[in-house]
């Protein structure tokens, strides 16, 4: 902070207080006793800007010092795989554990390694960099896919309706990214800036800029409060990081635009501004002026202060190549090629209106050398067509499914686009289905939409499934309308669509519980979700943690279902939660019971059903008339439970 208001102003008010305390922690852990790294990593990146502004090496020191001590038992417990302290950092080869402090480090290692010209963590830093990329991104951007650790997963791990990704690890991906550019010069991390930029991170604060995503799924069913406890964006958080955290980046994003080497200017980000950039001793204005992400058409106005020969490299993105990111995790869907990288799109890049001839790319960018004069233009096609883009079928959670790309720009639907009576969880998108573009004036002026021929996994009366109007928005707008459904990735056929229980007698009743987890819904019971196992986590639950059962004090939680008038009822399906197989506290219960309400009394209802091997009851009993139907479970010794679906017939 210090050093941003130093830069703003020029003022020394916050970096005078800024450097005594750097001066005390080198003092303490450079040439002091203390031994310890920090907690959560983000003293590094400060003390190497601080150091690029006082230029003070021991800040820089300190910084380095840091990240060779991490990893290393001396004198000091280690913090583990959460903080990435299990291994000291050149023997690190996989991105793992908490996402927003692994970007923080990554960062800091990519920056020592970028202002030093040290190799030491170079191999280190390119295979986790390589892991993350290859195996961990999602198509938003998005790192940190559980919400266990608000981190890594294993490889392939990427769920959607419940992936974390938390809007500050979005913002971390970013940080590190630019600093792998720093320090290699290819374009391949800033692809994956741009697509965390325009996805990762401008999905986490609202158009209207005062309402929050902290997680950010790529799914969800408007039913469970993802948002830490609440359905939809959040004005405000208990851990507010997030919010304050973009606050801070969208302003430093002017920094992101161009890079310098001795003799060449890099243009990374494609956004209408004004620069003044000193290469080689002397000043050279930049004026852009951009219609991206809405429009590939993209002018550069170069005013040299002089005329003078030097290298304008102007960026062709990735997805413009044919490729989504820099690995083969996601690839563009075609009909002659299939899944894969596909041919590249037609750019064209011209000087004073004359395009060049048969321009080659150097590590993703087009290098124009040539003696600059005051008011040369260099003009910048990009085609934006609407693409479908699959990842790989390892990613168990995608497989079968597609997603829409325009641009940089990643979109979804949202059940409010989605005809009336129809779940978005029963859309699916075949290969062959037309795409068009088209504006949205009355959501955002200028953005653009996709609108698409779909099919309802809803049978036509003749037994064919009916076809139906889709219109797909740029994720990053999601939930700026009402809230409800959302998805980014929609099945191809029919065997991709979700299960939905037949409507039943409990289907529009309002549940209630004993106790419900504040994550969790009591909606969840009766939301027509049904699971795929009693471990599923991708649909809502709800479970009675922390509650849980013990030997010498049993523990008794109950959801109950009433109606407006008696009903006969005759049948129930019940299925349980049960998370311990992932290490989770949700078990099975020791007993459960069915009750229902007769003269203010519960009575227990005599039942012919067990519960099988996945947590599931099939209850049958004689037909009785109520008002009122109450599921009662004992929770198992140290263990919570919890209910994912229950219907009444």
């Amino acid at each position: 902070a210090a050093v941003a208001h130093y830069q703003a102003t020029g003022k020394r008010t916050m970096l005078d207080v800024a450097t005594k305390l750097a001066d005390l922690l080198v003092r303490e852990f450079l040439n002091g006793p203390r031994k310890e790294v920090p907690g959560h990593q983000e003293v590094e990146i400060g003390l190497v800007r601080l150091y690029r502004v006082t230029g003070t090496q021991a800040y820089l020191d300190l910084a380095r010092h840091f990240l060779t001590a991490r990893g290393r038992a001396d004198g000091r417990q280690l913090y583990g795989e959460y903080a990435q302290d299990h291994l000291p950092l050149v023997a690190q080869t996989k991105a793992v554990g908490h996402a927003v402090r692994a970007g923080y480090l990554y960062t800091a290692m990519a920056d020592v390694a970028a202002i030093t010209g040290e190799t030491t963590f170079d191999a280190a830093l390119d295979a986790i960099w390589a892991d993350c990329v290859g195996t961990k991104l999602h198509i938003t951007g998005g790192i940190g896919a559980l919400a266990s650790n608000e981190g890594f997963g294993d490889s392939y791990d990427l769920p959607n309706e419940g992936a974390y990704l938390e809007t500050c690890a979005a913002i971390a991906n970013c940080l590190w990214n630019q600093r792998m550019f720093l320090r290699s010069g290819s374009s391949a991390p800033i692809d994956v800036l741009e697509r965390t930029l325009y996805n990762g991170v401008l999905a986490g604060v609202s158009l209207g800029g005062d309402r929050f995503f902290y997680p950010n799924p790529l799914a969800c069913d408007g039913v469970r409060p993802f948002n830490h406890g609440t359905l939809g964006r959040a004005p405000w958080f208990g851990c507010a990081c997030c919010p304050v955290n973009v606050a801070r980046f969208l302003p430093s994003i002017a920094g992101y635009l161009y890079a310098t080497s001795p003799s060449t200017i890099y243009a990374n980000l494609y956004v209408s501004s004004e620069a003044s950039i000193e290469l080689g001793g002397s000043e050279v204005r930049l004026t852009q002026r951009s219609e991206f992400p809405w429009s590939g058409r993209v002018s550069i106005t170069v005013d040299p202060d002089q005329e003078r020969s030097f290298t304008l490299a102007v960026r062709i993105p990735g997805w413009v190549r044919g490729r989504p990111v820099p690995s083969d995790l996601y690839g563009y869907l075609t009909r002659a090629s299939g899944a894969g990288p596909t041919p590249q799109l037609m750019w064209v890049v011209s000087v004073n209106g004359e395009p060049l001839n048969t321009p080659k790319l150097d590590n993703g960018y087009v290098p124009i050398t040539r003696v600059w004069k005051k008011g040369d233009v260099v003009g910048i096609a990009f085609p934006m067509e609407p693409r479908r883009v699959v990842a790989r079928d390892e990613v168990t959670a995608d497989r079968g499914r597609v997603a829409l790309e325009c641009g940089p720009l990643v979109y979804c639907v949202e059940g409010t686009d989605v005809a009336s009576g129809v779940r978005l969880g029963e859309v699916l998108l075949s290969d062959d289905a037309p795409i068009s573009s088209v504006g949205r004036p009355d959501l955002v002026p200028g953005v653009p939409e996709m609108r698409a021929l779909a099919l309802s996994a809803a049978r036509s009366s003749g037994g064919g499934l009916l076809p139906i109007d889709v219109t797909a928005i740029p994720y990053f707008v999601w939930a700026n309308r009402d809230v409800g459904e959302m998805r980014v990735w929609l099945p191809r056929d029919a065997q991709g669509v979700d299960r939905f229980a037949p409507n039943n007698l409990a289907s529009t009743l309002v549940a209630s519980a004993s106790h419900c987890y504040e994550g969790d819904t009591v909606r969840a019971v009766n939301d027509g979700r049904v699971p795929t196992s009693k471990a599923d986590e991708s649909i809502a639950r709800l479970t009675f943690w922390p509650h849980k059962g013990s030997a010498e004090a049993p523990s008794n939680e109950w959801v109950e279902y009433r109606w407006n008038a008696p009903t006969e009822i005759a049948t129930s399906t019940i299925h349980f939660f049960d998370d311990t197989g992932r290490g989770g506290g949700c078990g099975l219960p020791s007993t459960w019971r069915l009750l229902i309400e007769q003269n203010g009394q519960w009575v227990p209802l005599t039942t012919t059903a067990t519960m099988d091997a996945d947590g599931v009851v099939k209850a049958s009993f004689a037909k009785a008339t109520t008002s009122a139907l109450r599921l009662e479970v004992t929770l198992a010794k140290d263990r919570s439970a919890g209910v994912l679906e229950w219907t009444v017939d």
